[in-house]
């Protein structure tokens, strides 16, 4: 039964890669049509959702490289590949946000070249983000019916992130109606930054977590709690649950786990605990990706209880004088 549930988490992984395989083509498309009426127009509304697109797809991309790689990996995959993925999005970040930059500056020069003149007048360029509205609502609909059925967190995340780029396409669409037909710059700033706050809130958060990921910080302590609760259940006279450590490489966790066993216990019990502990923490989060399990004798469990204890009278103690 264990090596079932095992077997149908790394099915999940492969269908999602499949998934993320699919959103990233489209993304790559949104770009291309995106980019070739920004050439033709020179708005900078539609060249502030080329760059939202490329943040977009950027992200997608590391995240179906991540999900490829775990699902062509039978047992256990060297946690430099996470180190790696998390080195690719700081760097994929720190270059974006380089372009963001510029395109900022670029931006405020244009206005005041052009006697503060919008570089949006087509109104009928509005037709350029509803697409991308549209292509983000299909990518939406594809990633949510596929979490309902893979329950795979990295969708969750994705379907709410499409929810808002949908909300700023709606923004931008009208925002280059009212460009155009009011020939305000004002109107037309407002909505550049406002795409362009999106993708760099989006950069900023990445880079974080990018850096987190790479230092080894424990960036989720609701998640450790919950796994410690989940796997306290096992606790018997003869299986002790010690220390849960849980860390963050990439856009997984990994964990690791001290058990404390009987000297009676047989290998093939200990085997199907570690299939145990394994199934149990992905069912508290499928980003726990892998759980290193590490035996060690009931005897030294016992001395870290009597040491903890003799340690708690010592501070009681103290505490009454």
């Amino acid at each position: 039964m264990l090596d079932m549930d095992i077997s149908e988490i790394v099915i999940r992984y492969k269908d999602t890669y499949k998934i993320l395989r699919i959103v990233v083509l489209l993304s790559v498309i949104g770009i291309l049509v995106v980019l070739i009426f920004a050439y033709l127009s020179s708005s900078i509304i539609i060249y502030s959702d080329v760059i939202h697109w490329v943040t977009d797809t950027a992200l997608e991309l590391v995240s179906m490289i991540t999900f490829y790689i775990i699902s062509k990996a039978s047992r256990k995959i060297k946690w430099n590949i996470f180190a790696l993925e998390a080195l690719l999005v700081l760097i994929i970040s720190v270059i974006l946000f380089s372009f963001y930059l510029f395109m900022l500056i670029d931006t405020i020069k244009s206005y005041a070249e052009s006697s503060y003149e919008p570089t949006t007048t087509n109104p009928f360029l509005a037709l350029v983000t509803m697409f991308s509205g549209l292509l983000t609502f299909v990518m939406y609909i594809i990633e949510r019916r596929a979490y309902q059925r893979l329950r795979t967190e990295i969708l969750k995340v994705d379907t709410k992130h499409a929810l808002i780029d949908l909300a700023i396409a709606i923004v931008a669409s009208i925002g280059i109606v009212l460009t155009a037909y009011s020939r305000s710059f004002v109107i037309e700033l407002t909505i550049v930054m406002l795409i362009l706050y999106a993708a760099l809130q989006s950069l900023i958060d990445l880079s974080k977590e990018a850096v987190k990921s790479m230092l080894g910080f424990e960036v989720d302590p609701n998640l450790k709690l919950r796994l410690i609760s989940k796997l306290s259940e096992i606790n018997r006279e003869d299986i002790k649950i010690g220390e849960v450590e849980l860390r963050k490489m990439g856009t997984f966790y990994v964990a690791k786990v001290n058990v404390y066993l009987d000297p009676k216990i047989t290998i093939g019990e200990a085997h199907r605990l570690r299939k145990l502990i394994n199934v149990l923490s992905k069912d508290v989060s499928e980003l726990i990706y892998h759980v290193d399990v590490l035996f060690y004798p009931m005897k030294k469990y016992i001395r870290s209880k009597k040491k903890e204890g003799r340690r708690k009278q010592r501070e009681k103690s103290s505490s009454k004088r």
